[in-house]
C-alpha cells in the first residue's frame, strides 16, 4: 500500500466538510488510475496564520473521471475515518519538509 497526501485548499474550495454516511473522496487534475488499494491522507488548513490539520484518511476502492474540468479525476473509498477534531500537523518535526 502506498500513501498519498491531498491538500484541501479552503480558500478555493470552501471549508472541509464531511457528511456521515457518504463515501470518502478526492478530486484532482492528476491521474488517479493507479490509486486503487492505496491510502489517501487529506489535509486542510484554517485560521490566520494558517494551521494545517489532518481531516480524513481513506483507502481508495473506486476511481472515476468527469469529461471536463480541472479536477476531473476522482478517487473514492468506503473504508476510512473522518476526524471530527482535525489533528494539527504543522508542529510535527517532519511537516516543514512535507510542506
Amino acid at each position: 500500500m502506498r500513501h498519498f497526501i491531498q491538500y484541501h485548499n479552503p480558500m478555493k474550495r470552501g471549508p472541509y466538510v464531511y457528511y456521515p454516511g457518504q463515501r470518502f473522496g478526492i478530486d484532482t487534475g492528476k491521474s488517479v488510475d493507479s490509486l486503487r488499494g492505496d491510502r489517501i491522507w487529506l489535509v486542510t488548513c484554517d485560521g490566520s496564520p494558517p494551521r494545517y490539520r489532518l481531516c480524513e484518511t481513506f483507502v481508495v476502492d473506486e476511481i472515476d473521471h468527469a469529461r471536463t474540468g480541472p479536477r476531473r479525476n476522482r478517487a473514492w473509498g468506503r473504508t476510512g475515518k473522518s476526524l471530527r477534531s482535525k489533528v494539527p500537523i504543522d508542529s510535527a518535526t517532519w511537516f516543514p519538509s512535507l510542506k
